[in-house]
């Protein structure tokens, strides 16, 4: 359980213009070591709201006021709607004993706590997907078993679906979800069996579904790659991208990735994988990025239209497809350790044109961390979030 408060601060915002490419027009600096920027939201007005994690507290901060909600044990994770409307937290159970567990809590901004449930959890399983609707309903997909319970806003099981009539516990698994935009279907990829060598390319082990929001399945589709990797869902729900691998190809890796209809039709196919994927608003274009690339591809086609790679030892760490013109941003560093934890340095803010040629680049300033990631914003703004940062970036006049 967990009680919340609401207090009001001040929010320095500070202004500042860099030489070249890229300029800074603001940034939120947090200059407390245990506050955790977790998810930055914007809206039409290009107000920015943001969430932060210290310890057994979240704080939704919104302008001058924070809401503060405390919980009896550290937070574990914390998910978000698209909306960003509905939260749901993970935390541990106050009082374990022999087995371990998770405590689950449903939160809707600006109110109190919607509930809170215990979930099955063991030491060693990997941590379970969870995904939550515009509507507050919470999918949570358990890798071991194969299984997806949906939730209603207000906490009561409407489903727990076996995705496989024979699937035994297994850690090796991946398991992906996602809701439609007005939570009326979702959709969920997982693997049948942990990959093996002896099954390279013989087995349809990786399979897609769709289901109602009643648990009815509405179709599945078997893809041919042993392994699942991401899962990317379109803003309007049409179609998704999912990669699929196989590692014990004759060869070596051999990844996929299709762009499926939302009536479980293969629109496309590209070769090779993505870390993260972005549709253009307009549904013809995606971005799929890795950590050395970021290739733009026509989705009826498959066809390649732009690709930047980034020169060693720099990497990526974040990427955006701006849809008016189908130029990319890319966030680049260099990874270090430091310490007990990975640092990027050197880092860079880079601009490619519609057909992967470097228009400008500007240096970030200051070391980031794994979260740090780029948003689109209001116009030709871009914002950059990490750890305890947010900064605002507009496009310069000059290379």
């Amino acid at each position: 359980m967990f009680n919340s408060t609401l207090l009001l601060i001040c929010i320095l915002l500070g202004s500042e213009e860099s030489q070249a490419y890229l300029k800074r027009s603001s940034h939120i600096q947090i200059e407390n070591t245990e506050v955790v920027i977790n998810q930055v939201f914007t809206d039409s007005t290009a107000d920015i709201h943001y969430l932060t994690v210290q310890k057994n507290k979240l704080n939704f901060v919104d302008g001058q006021k924070i809401q503060i909600f405390s919980f009896t044990t550290d937070i574990l994770k914390v998910s978000s709607s698209d909306n960003g409307q509905y939260f749901a937290v993970v935390t541990r159970p106050q009082n374990l004993v022999k087995e371990s567990g998770l405590e689950l809590h449903s939160i809707q901004k600006l109110q109190d706590e919607q509930f809170s449930l215990s979930l099955p959890y063991f030491y060693d399983d990997p941590f379970p997907e969870i995904k939550i609707s515009n509507a507050g309903q919470i999918l949570v997909g358990q890798t071991t078993t194969n299984t997806v319970t949906l939730y209603s806003a207000e906490g009561i099981i409407i489903l727990k679906i076996e995705l496989f009539s024979t699937s035994d516990y297994a850690l090796e698994r991946s398991l992906r979800l996602a809701f439609s935009p007005d939570g009326s279907f979702f959709f969920a990829a997982a693997m049948r069996e942990p990959a093996r060598p002896e099954n390279a390319l013989t087995t349809e082990n990786v399979s897609l579904f769709k289901f109602d929001s009643k648990g009815n399945e509405l179709w599945r589709q078997a893809l041919p790659e042993q392994s699942l990797g991401e899962m990317q869902l379109a803003p309007d729900g049409s179609m998704l991208a999912v990669n699929s691998y196989d590692a014990f190809a004759v060869g070596g890796i051999l990844q996929s990735t299709r762009i499926i209809s939302d009536a479980g039709e293969t629109i496309s196919q590209m070769e090779g994988g993505f870390r993260v994927a972005e549709f253009s608003t307009d549904g013809t274009h995606i971005l799929l990025s890795s950590k050395k690339k970021a290739e733009v591809y026509t989705i009826e086609t498959g066809s390649m239209v732009a690709s930047a790679v980034i020169p060693h030892p720099q990497m990526i760490l974040s990427a955006l497809l701006h849809s008016q013109n189908e130029n990319i941003s890319l966030l680049t560093g260099v990874s270090t350790f430091e310490v007990d934890k990975f640092l990027f340095k050197e880092n860079r803010l880079r601009s490619y044109s519609s057909a992967g040629e470097l228009i400008s680049q500007i240096p970030v300033e200051g070391a980031l961390t794994s979260p740090a990631k780029l948003q689109h914003i209001n116009g030709d703004q871009i914002l950059l979030t990490d750890a305890r940062r947010i900064e605002i970036f507009r496009k310069g006049a000059q290379k």
